[in-house]
């Protein structure tokens, strides 16, 4: 079962993404990795941000592929 507000993202998709990683922008020490499942679509946006706002210190570091080879992981570095 999954709770609906786990399943909607808002008009983007990214409602949920966006305040994570500003709040792991804050919270992570450098060198500290954020993990997140994500929607197969949304990489590319999630790496456009984190190159946007590079203010935030975070850099997109690698995509990780389910069982049926569409990209659902990504991992996120917290830089110097």
């Amino acid at each position: 079962f999954e709770d609906i507000r786990a399943l909607d993202g808002g008009p983007d998709g990214l409602k949920v993404i966006k305040p994570i990683m500003k709040y792991a922008a804050r919270a992570l020490k450098p060198g500290g990795h954020l993990f997140l499942e994500i929607d197969s679509s949304h990489a590319k946006y999630i790496k456009f941000f984190t190159e946007k706002f590079n203010e935030l210190k975070l850099r997109f570091d690698h995509t990780y592929k389910d069982y049926c080879n569409n990209d659902r992981f990504i991992e996120i570095t917290k830089c110097n």
